[in-house]
């Protein structure tokens, strides 16, 4: 649920240009270090130089079908699955009046940290009472715990799945406080589990 949704479209295409950026940079400082040894005709270096031009601008009006596949395709990396699966994972429970809503991004991942760093955390609604939270904060009992919290922990996830939203965010009963939470810039907090 973090790749196949509108949000890691999204992320993917607002990489492409810095991708681009990069990637011409890197060429081109190939070719200046290759310049500089003299080991190479400079009518031979200018052609280099022409065709990375042509190439970047193609590049820049369509992507390869390679990398568009890659932003498109639902499947998410080993080095994704491999990270989430080492994660402590905690299922949170709430109790009426309390709910856990959902939204068009399920998944939430903060996109400055990712999933990756000793800070990062995944929640994923599951009902309107269980949620998925991983995180790298380790707790006693095993890969998977369930947790006991309080109402701020149920609200706290649901901001965030609302943050995540890109058009659609959904509850089991008609409230609303979840629209409101669309119109609001959220205030996240990371949360910090301990024994």
């Amino acid at each position: 649920m973090i790749k196949r949704v509108p949000r890691s479209r999204e992320r993917g295409r607002s990489v492409l240009p810095k991708a681009i950026d990069a990637t011409v940079e890197r060429i081109r400082n190939h070719i200046a270090a290759r310049a500089a040894q003299g080991d190479v005709e400079p009518d031979r270096i200018q052609k280099w130089l022409n065709n990375l031009a042509t190439v970047e601008a193609k590049f820049r009006l369509a992507p390869p079908d390679s990398v568009c596949d890659v932003i498109r395709l639902p499947w998410p990396s080993p080095a994704i699955v491999e990270t989430v699966c080492k994660m402590q994972w905690r299922i949170l429970s709430a109790e009426p009046p309390e709910m856990f809503i959902t939204s068009d991004n399920p998944a939430f991942i903060d996109e400055g940290n990712g999933i990756g760093k000793p800070d990062s955390e995944l929640c994923f609604p599951l009902s309107p009472t269980r949620c998925l939270h991983c995180s790298h904060d380790r707790v006693r009992g095993g890969d998977l715990a369930f947790m006991s919290f309080h109402r701020e922990t149920v609200r706290e996830m649901n901001r965030r799945i609302a943050s995540a939203a890109t058009s659609i965010v959904m509850a089991d009963r008609k409230e609303s406080w979840p629209t409101k939470l669309l119109q609001r810039t959220p205030d996240l907090h990371r949360i910090v589990w301990t024994n």
